[in-house]
Order: structure tokens, then sequence, then C-alpha cells
């Protein structure tokens, strides 16, 4: 019984842990894609539910990558945020088909300089579509760099990009006054956006749609790769790739960003006390509440602090 219980409160910790991480993570994917702060948060919590309940890694946190936001961002330019909306949605389909003919494996023999090729590429990419946000208010950028770097040294424990933000926000508030913030989050339960999907178009986005499913698979099953090491388990790869397509369709077919499974929160849910798949469900319902709650807080964020 008390193991049970040890199990259920390391669950709820890394549950609530991760949503603190990915709150910020989700508002600054959703606003660097062009789609809006709440598309990152409809992906984050509906789309991270969905893909946390079908999927085959129970520690996953699955939400907006920074791995796609290059591709995003060109779809949204070009076909607008309905075009978005429709690649995620074959994309999620052609990821639960690559899930039921079981190519789920063949993560396995990506070489590590392909690897570490996509992982940088992701990081220049993301720093690059973050400069306008970042220059905008540099003071603000500066300060949160310097709080996030302190974090990590004295305070490990804790989400370092909480205490990024905070500062951001409390700085601002006081003595920089910053106009460039989140904003407004309309944010209330979501709705089918079908009439916004441009389906004459659908040939034209099939590549993009097929570049999103290799992105998010290979994202997803490598962050699944990295928990079973610091568990000492194996996940369904199979399984793993039809529950990230599910959440694909569910966050795009209601106007969120396309999803997958990311280290980086992933790795906080374990570290965290995170074992189950309760933790990834808990992820989800923690971020709903905590945008519910202090949605006040939320849209005073400093882009600059975001970025």
């Amino acid at each position: 019984m008390q193991k049970s219980w040890q199990q259920i409160r390391g669950d709820m910790i890394g549950g609530v842990t991760a949503a603190v991480v990915a709150l910020p993570l989700s508002l600054a994917f959703g606003i660097a894609s062009g789609a809006g702060a709440v598309a990152g948060l409809y992906g984050a919590i509906f789309g991270g539910l969905v893909a946390a309940v079908f999927g085959g890694c129970g520690v996953q946190i699955t939400g907006p990558t920074g791995a796609m936001i290059g591709v995003l961002v060109g779809i949204v330019s070009q076909y607008g945020v309905g075009g978005l909306f429709l690649a995620g949605v074959l994309a999620g389909l052609m990821q639960v088909l690559f899930g039921l003919l079981r190519l789920g494996g063949f993560v396995k023999y990506l070489p590590q300089p392909v690897i570490a090729g996509f992982t940088n590429g992701v990081a220049i990419l993301f720093f690059m579509t973050a400069m306008d946000d970042a220059l905008e208010t540099l003071s603000l950028t500066i300060i949160t760099a310097v709080v996030i770097l302190l974090a990590l040294r004295f305070f490990k424990r804790l989400p370092e990009s909480l205490f990024g933000l905070l500062a951001g926000l409390v700085i601002n508030e006081l003595f920089i006054h910053s106009p460039h913030v989140v904003g407004d989050l309309p944010f209330h339960f979501p709705k089918p956006v079908l009439e916004l999907m441009p389906f004459p178009e659908i040939g034209a986005l099939l590549m993009s749609a097929f570049t999103i499913c290799l992105l998010g698979s290979i994202s997803a099953l490598l962050s699944a790769e990295v928990t079973d090491e610091m568990l000492g388990v194996r996940h369904d790869s199979n399984r793993e790739l039809i529950g990230q397509g599910l959440g694909n369709l569910v966050s795009s077919f209601i106007g969120g960003l396309p999803v997958s499974g990311a280290v980086a929160r992933s790795g906080v849910n374990v570290h965290s006390g995170g074992r189950t798949r309760l933790s990834s469900i808990l992820h989800a319902i923690f971020l709903l509440l905590m945008v519910l709650v202090f949605r006040p807080v939320v849209k005073r964020i400093p882009l600059a602090s975001l970025a």
C-alpha cells in the first residue's frame, strides 16, 4: 500500500513539474509558429492527453516541439493556419499508418551523426525564429537568461524556465513595462476547425505533412529511448507511433499545433518521480488547470522572456 501511494505521489509530482516546464514551451512554440499561443496550449493539453492515453511509452510527455517550428512557419506563411491544421491531420494519419505497419523499430538504425545533426539543427532553427522577440526588449531577454543560468546552478531540482519567466514578468511589471507580452488568451473549450482547412491544397501539403510525420516520429521515439534508459524498461514503439498520430489528429482537428514527445519534458517527468502513464495524463490535466487559474498572469508574460 505504501509503495503504491509513493508511486502515485511520484506520478503527481512528475506530472505537475512537467506541466510547469510545458507551459512556457507551449506558449513560445505557438507564437513562433504563427498560429498563436492558444494553438500551442491546445496541442500540449489535448494532443498530449490523447498521446498519453494511447501511446506506448507511459512517461512520455507530448506537446509542441521546436523540431517542427521551421516547417510550421513555412506552412502558415504559404497556406495560413488552416493549412497548418490540415497538414497536422495528414501527419497524424501517416503516423497511425506507420504504427500499424510496425515501422517503429527502425529508429534504432539512425546513425548517431544524424541524431546529433537533427538536434543541433532544431536548436539553430528555433534560435532564429526567437530572435525578433528576443531583440524587441533586449534587457528582459538578458535578465531572463541570467536568472535561468543562476537557477541551473543553485536550484537544480526545480524547473529553471519557471524562474526565468517569473523574473522577466516581475521586472517588466515593476520597471520596464514592455507592451510586447503574450496578450489575451481566448482559451475556451475547443471546437473543430474543419472550415479553416484548405482541402483543395491536400496534394500540395502532403510533403509538409510527411516532414511533420517524420520529425515528430523521430523525436518521440528518441525521447522514448532516453526514458527507457533512465528507467530500465522497454516501450512499445509501434503503439507509441499510433498514440502520437492520434494526438496529432485530435490536436490539429481542434486548432492545436502538431505535437511530439520530447526529451526535455519527458526527462523532467522521470527525474521528478513519474513512473507510469498516470504522470503523463496528469501533466495535461495540470496544464489545463494552470491555464484556467493563472490566465491573468500568463497573458502578462513578456515575449522577450519566452524567446
